[in-house]
């Protein structure tokens, strides 16, 4: 399954990553981060260019909380 920023569910997940995940995120290696991130998008199976992109979009949320 399919997910990109422009579904709901990215937005859901992308708040719930960063207020749950931000005092672990900078423990975190980055693999560390891809299973947490894996784990919580799925079913969906992004692409490598869609999961960067969300770890990188949780990674600015997390610094503006």
């Amino acid at each position: 399954m399919n997910l990109g920023p422009d579904r709901e569910e990215w937005a859901t997940a992308k708040k719930y990553a960063a207020a749950t995940w931000r005092s672990a995120w900078g423990k975190w290696s980055d693999t560390d981060r891809r299973t947490a991130a894996e784990d919580l998008l799925s079913p969906f199976k992004p692409d490598e260019a869609t999961m960067i992109k969300f770890l990188d979009e949780v990674a600015a949320a997390i610094e503006h909380i």
